[in-house]
């Protein structure tokens, strides 16, 4: 795909890694180590490329922002964590504006399909707020605070 940014990162268990950051078509950084990343694990076999990944995001409610909102920019992180599956390897598409909060899409990287909020129940969810008033003093010990 067409980026301004691009960030990558090349991995081996064998050897060192590799990370290149590239900005409006110019090299910023160059950079190879041969400290071990604890973090990093392998990526199953069959993931979807970033095209198929925005695509997806597009559909799913990317292309709605877009167009909602000015100054649309957007990023791409293939990731190896999902909360609730940590083995499960996800494409997270995030999309700014100045206009309106971020919107953040996953994407199942071995699907190209959009992954819900698993867990997140409705009975999880607050019924109603109320706010009471801070009198009598919230710091005063033998004040009864309501929830």
């Amino acid at each position: 795909g067409n980026s301004y940014y691009w960030e990558y990162w090349f991995y081996s268990p064998l050897s060192a890694h590799f990370r290149s950051w590239v900005s409006f078509g110019e090299v910023v950084l160059q950079a190879l180590s041969d400290s071990t990343l604890s973090t990093t694990l392998p990526l199953q076999q069959g993931w979807v490329d970033s095209d198929v990944a925005m695509a997806a995001a597009e559909a799913a409610g990317g292309s709605a922002y877009r167009s909602n909102n000015q100054d649309v920019s957007s990023d791409a992180a293939l990731l190896r964590w999902y909360w609730g599956q940590p083995v499960k390897t996800i494409w997270l598409i995030t999309y700014y504006s100045s206009t309106s909060a971020p919107l953040q899409l996953i994407i199942d990287a071995l699907s190209g399909t959009p992954v819900g909020l698993e867990g997140a129940k409705p009975e999880m969810l607050p019924k109603e707020v109320a706010l009471y008033p801070n009198y009598p003093n919230p710091f005063n010990p033998a004040t009864t605070i309501r929830f």
